[in-house]
This record gives structure tokens, C-alpha cells and sequence, in this order.
């Protein structure tokens, strides 16, 4: 097979819906740091026991792939950081636990099949606790055998990136302790989507720990004690639950659910679908049968197998007439367009100056790109995303620019601009951060799946725009409606010599944050224009006490008097809701303002003590104002 066939099986890897998935048949990656885990001595013949052959892969690669086969192991898969897990397909790749195994039978001391933040991982200077960076597992299968009561599916930890994605977890027998457990240290961000956990006494369990979890599309079934037991700041949406047991769980001092299109099923009358014991929870759609209701709260059962919207925990606004209630601007991005790789083209980056040959590739009317995976592209000018493209696909390579030239004229690298009846996706593709990176110039939707912290920005043209883990610092205008699911954003807050900086900016647009972690000292939102805003679920941690919350150089916004503290949001003539975790270092490390309104010549704050603080929700919802339609 030439070089651009097998870089065409290899890209199979990027499709991202597990129902449209292409899967991977090619025995041999032709790209340097990628492993074949049975060049390793991998079997995968379902009899032999590949263990060592996985741990052998995991230790000399960034990226492992296990094509299609059945991987009998007999211990634990594990590492600390900055690595893929890639197989062929849930179904047809499975890394399966022997029947029976040694050390995998006792429930008191469970054992994971895989485990990322492995204990025996080197994290270098970094502590295990926060340092799990950029872990991927996808498109495969963990089943847990038979008779490995002790068992424990995937033990996942990522922070600021990661994806446990299109992944079964289950068990052979429906025993083991946890499908999916996210609490063997602290987690996130990260993301687990289009996961399905069959069996086990806990299907997905979180620690009572800080940061967040951004999880979509979830099934869960047939669990023997519980479904979800939630004790963090998670958001989630597109939930299912087939059990007889509760369905959820929420239930922690740090517990801040925030919940949105669920379908929990099969329930026996005896439990009620979500339990609320303590934390804040936002609900939203929830439909329940057979439980006896959908909600308790504490020791009370609220009557009723629905619910619409509720919000659990404090409420807080600063005008009287402010409405309690979401904004409810949550959405799902488009399925990938798929089509067979023999029509791939795949984009040449052999030159000093890759502009021509891109844009070459854009214009010669193929509907998929694949860059080179690993590869580095030079641009030196604006490559317009027109015609007849649909799919992007990047597995690694990165565009590489010079920020004077971009970032000195305000170009875009990326515009997506032209009509067209078929949205785009741009998948793993490596983009330049401190430039505007890309901008959506069309009525089409474009759906961005982890390309980076990088600077989004639109035109009037744009209508929907979808962003899976990461963003830079944006600004959105009116009509396009934004979601941005996982968005992790940082100002180091032990670099103290820095500018403040506003995370993103919403000028008449509807924004949707869903899993919104950040870092002091920056203002994170500021809504102008009769914008919309949706922080969906969010994890803000500050770190010093609100003395040190000072703005220096320019306000974010003309007239705003910022001499008393950096608030999280401003709001002018427009409206925000907003549910989060907020988290003191210490005991009084924290900012005491939270938020700025302003209506007209009116203008209000939102202060509270400098200490941790759970948010049921924050209403800024201003009903005069208008701008988007």
C-alpha cells in the first residue's frame, strides 16, 4: 500500500459519531510516534494474554493503536500522561479482562483494567493530583470478563484535555465495582463522550474533589446499586438510564450538577430516579418510568415522573424582577459527514509555504481533507473553507503561522465562508493560539471537535457554531448561536506580573458554556448587545484573597469601574445565567465579586463572602433586552 492509502485507513481514527464511525483495518501505522500495539507482540486473538504487549506499546508511544481483535489481559493498563488509546470501534476492538483474573476479585481492593494517572506513571517535576494531562481512550471496548467481582472497567483521569470517547465499558457477568470511575484523584477538565457502561455496582462514579466533567451522551444499564454516584461540578447532557436502581446520584459537598435532556428508565417503584442529598443541581427535561418519582430531595420524595426545570441549591440576583430560571441555550453539534477514504484528499505539506497546496486541496472539490497525521503545515495567509468541504481531518498535524503577520493585520488563519446546505467539521487539526484562528464567515455550521485553546470569531453570516474541548479568548456577535462543550480556560494565577484578561465576549450572540473551567484572575464572560449567555455547569478557582483582584490597563468594557474587584461576569443590557462551583484556595482566597449588571444607567453587583461557594444558579436575565433577532 502507497503512503496515501495508508494514511487514508489511518484517519479512519477521526470520525466521531460511534454510529458513522469508518474503523481502522490497516495493520501498519506509516506515521512516526504512533504504535501498533501488535507490532508490540499483541495477539489480539482473544486467548493469548497480550498484557505485556500493551504495557510494552504504552510505554514507548504517544499515540497507541489496537486494531480489530479481542485482547485477553490479565492485569492492570496504565499510565500517567499524553497519550491515545486508539482502537478500530466499540464491537470491534476489545480489551478484555481474563475470567477469574488473579487480583480482581475482591470488592474491598478493586483493580482497573486501564488506568490513566497511573500511580507508576512519571509525571516528572508535577504532582499525580493535577498533572494527568491530554489522556485519551477511544473508539473500543473494556469488557471486565466474568467472575472479577473486584473489577474496575476504566479508572479515568485527564486534566485540561482529554475525551474517554465512543467507548463500551462492561461487564460479562454484571459484576465489578465501578464502570467508569473518575475518583482515583483529582479530575478534569475532561470529557466522556458517547460512553456506554453495561453492568457493575456503580456505572460512573466522581470524587468529592475539585475541577469539572463535561460528560454527553451517556448510557447507562442494568447497574446493581447505582447508576451515576456524583460528588463534583459536572454537566451533562443527552443522559440514559435503563435500571432499576437510581439512575443518579448527587451527593457532595461539591457536588454541582447540571443536567439536560435525560431519559431514565426501568426504575422498580422503589427508588426515585435522581436522588439530591446534598450539593446544587440544575434539571432540565428529565423523563423517568417506573420509579416512584423523579426526584427526591433529601428525605422528600417530589411527586411526579417529570421534570422540566428545577434548580436545587441557592439562587442569587441583584435586580427584583430578574426571572429564576436557564436561559436553555444548550444544543448538539451535526453528525460527521463519512464517506469512503478512497475519496479522501489528503493535503500535501511538503513545501516551505503550505498556503497554496491547502487551498488547492479546498478547491478541488473534495468533500474530506486529511492532513498529514504528525504533520506540520507552514501558512503565511488566510485559507478560506469554501466549496464542497465537509470534514477536516487533523489526527495531530498542526498549522503553524507567524503571529506578527496574523495577529498584526487581525486575519483570520481559517475563515469559513460561502453557502451550503451541509455543515463542516474540523477534527483534530492543530491550530496557532494568540491569532484569530478561525473564523466562520457562513451560514453553515461548523463544528470544531478538539482543535486547541485557540481564538474563535465570526461575521454576521454565521449561525451555528460547535466547539468540543478548548477555546482561546473569543469573541462571538450577533445572530450565531455558540456551544462549547468542555472549555477550559487559564490565567496563571501564580504568575501575578500578568494583565488581567476577559475570556470571551458575547456581543449579541447566544453562548452556551457547558463545563466551564477556569483559573483567576480574568473576567470570563462579558455580555453586551442584548447577548445571551448559558454557563451551563462550571468550576472557577481562585487562588489569592480580593485585595489582590485589581485591574490594571484598560476596562473590558467602556465606563465600567473596576477599582473594587474582577468579577466573573459583566452584563450590560443583556442577559447571563449561570451555574458553577466556585472554589476558595483557602479560606478567604478568593474574589468576593462575582458579577457586574448593568441596565441602562443602572448598575449592580453581585459580592459575595470570599469563600467557596456552590451555585444552584445566578440569573442576570434582563427580558427588555433584545438584539439577536
Amino acid at each position: 500500500m502507497n503512503k496515501i492509502g495508508r494514511l487514508l485507513c489511518v484517519a479512519a481514527v477521526g470520525a466521531t459519531h460511534a454510529h458513522a464511525a469508518t474503523p481502522i483495518r490497516d495493520e501498519d501505522f506509516p506515521v512516526g510516534g504512533w504504535r501498533n500495539v501488535r507490532r508490540a507482540g499483541a495477539v489480539g486473538d482473544g486467548v493469548t494474554d497480550d498484557t505485556a504487549a500493551f504495557k510494552k506499546a504504552v510505554s514507548g508511544a504517544r499515540v497507541i493503536y489496537v486494531p480489530e481483535g479481542t485482547y485477553l489481559v490479565s492485569g492492570t493498563i496504565g499510565w500517567a500522561q499524553r497519550k491515545k488509546l486508539i482502537g478500530a470501534g466499540a464491537g470491534k476492538t476489545t480489551i478484555k479482562l481474563k475470567d477469574r483474573c488473579g487480583g480482581f476479585g475482591d470488592p474491598d481492593t478493586p483493580k482497573p483494567v486501564l488506568w490513566t494517572a497511573h500511580a507508576e506513571g512519571t509525571y516528572g517535576n508535577d504532582s499525580r493530583a493535577n498533572a494527568a494531562f491530554a489522556n485519551y481512550i477511544l473508539h473500543l471496548t473494556v469488557d471486565t470478563g466474568t467472575g472479577n467481582p473486584g473489577a474496575i472497567g476504566v479508572m479515568y483521569t485527564t486534566h485540561n484535555q482529554g475525551i474517554l470517547g465512543d467507548v463500551v465499558v462492561r461487564s460479562g457477568d454484571g459484576s465489578g465495582v465501578v464502570g467508569v470511575d473518575m475518583s482515583s484523584t483529582e479530575f478534569g477538565p475532561g470529557m466522556l463522550r458517547r460512553v456506554t457502561v453495561e453492568g457493575f455496582d456503580v456505572g460512573i462514579k466522581t470524587l468529592d474533589q475539585v475541577s469539572h466533567g463535561t460528560l454527553v451522551d451517556i448510557t447507562l444499564k442494568n447497574q446493581n446499586t447505582l447508576g451515576m454516584l456524583n460528588r463534583f461540578p459536572v454537566t451533562i447532557q443527552n443522559f440514559v438510564s435503563i435500571n432499576k436502581v437510581p439512575a443518579i446520584r448527587n451527593d457532595g459537598a461539591k457536588a454541582n450538577l447540571a443536567l439536560v435532556d435525560a431519559t431514565l428508565t426501568g426504575g422498580d417503584g422503589a427508588h426515585c430516579a435522581i436522588e439530591h442529598v446534598r450539593g446544587a443541581a440544575v434539571l432540565r427535561r428529565v423523563k423517568t418510568a417506573g420509579y416512584a418519582a423523579a426526584l427526591r430531595e433529601g428525605d422528600e420524595v417530589v411527586a411526579g415522573d417529570a421534570i422540566a426545570e428545577t434548580i436545587l441549591g441557592r439562587t442569587h440576583t441583584v435586580y427584583d424582577d430578574t426571572p429564576v430560571r436557564g436561559l436553555d441555550l444548550v444544543d448538539s453539534p451535526p453528525t460527521v459527514f463519512v464517506e469512503p477514504k478512497s475519496r479522501w484528499k489528503v493535503v500535501d505539506d511538503s513545501a516551505g509555504d503550505d498556503t497554496e497546496a491547502i487551498q488547492a486541496a479546498i478547491d478541488s472539490g473534495a468533500q474530506t481533507l486529511l492532513f498529514t497525521p504528525g504533520g506540520n503545515y507552514r501558512v503565511s495567509d488566510t485559507i478560506r473553507v469554501r466549496g464542497a468541504v465537509r470534514r477536516i481531518v487533523g489526527l495531530g498535524a498542526a498549522i503553524r503561522v507567524s503571529r506578527r503577520r496574523f495577529a498584526g493585520q487581525g486575519k483570520p488563519v481559517l475563515r469559513f465562508e460561502g453557502d451550503g446546505e451541509h455543515p463542516i467539521a474540523v477534527e483534530w487539526l492543530g491550530l496557532p493560539r494568540r491569532v484569530l484562528a478561525a473564523q466562520v464567515a457562513t451560514p453553515r455550521t461548523v463544528y470544531f471537535n478538539a482543535c486547541g485553546w485557540i481564538v474563535y470569531g465570526n461575521t454576521p453570516e454565521a449561525r451555528k457554531i460547535f466547539i468540543d474541548e478548548g477555546i482561546g479568548d473569543s469573541t462571538f456577535t450577533a445572530p450565531a448561536h455558540v456551544v462549547v462543550r468542555q472549555c477550559d480556560m487559564e490565567n496563571n494565577p501564580f504568575s501575578p506580573g500578568k494583565l488581567p484578561r476577559t475570556y470571551i465576549r458575547n456581543r449579541g450572540a447566544h453562548v452556551c458554556l457547558m463545563g466551564f473551567k477556569t483559573e483567576d484572575p480574568a473576567v470570563h464572560v462579558v455580555t453586551t448587545d442584548g447577548g445571551r449567555t448559558e454557563v451551563f455547569g462550571g468550576f472557577f478557582r481562585d487562588h489569592r484573597g480580593p485585595e489582590s483582584y485589581q485591574w490594571r490597563g484598560k476596562p473590558p468594557l467602556e465606563g465600567v469601574d473596576l477599582s473594587t474587584g474582577v468579577p466573573y461576569f459583566i452584563t450590560k443590557d443583556a442577559s447571563l445565567t449561570a451555574s458553577y462551583f466556585h472554589f476558595a484556595w483557602a479560606p478567604g482566597k478568593a474574589r468576593a465579586l462575582h458579577a457586574i449588571e448593568i441596565r441602562g444607567d443602572q448598575v449592580k453587583e453581585f459580592r459575595v463572602a470570599p469563600n467557596t461557594l456552590n451555585v444552584g444558579l445566578y440569573s442576570a436575565i434582563n427580558e427588555s433586552a433584545t438584539g439577536r433577532e
